[in-house]
């Protein structure tokens, strides 16, 4: 795989990643969440996999910035 591949599926994730996180955290804020009992499985992962985003991101900004 070259490099230019690995640069945009890094590139690619990281934009899904932060809208994903963005969109969950902009609609929590808002209360636009439903708190129907029947939903709480999907808000419940969609919130489980936001936070993972969150440490996947803060890892990669770790390795890109303050590692060697």
């Amino acid at each position: 795989m070259t490099t230019d591949t690995k640069r945009n599926i890094r590139f690619t994730l990281s934009i899904l990643v932060s809208g994903n996180t963005l969109i969950f955290l902009v609609l929590a804020y808002l209360g636009m969440i439903s708190k129907n009992p029947k939903t709480l499985i999907f808000i419940d992962f969609w919130g489980r996999l936001t936070v993972y985003s969150l440490w996947f991101m803060a890892y990669e900004l770790y390795r890109e910035h303050l590692s060697e």
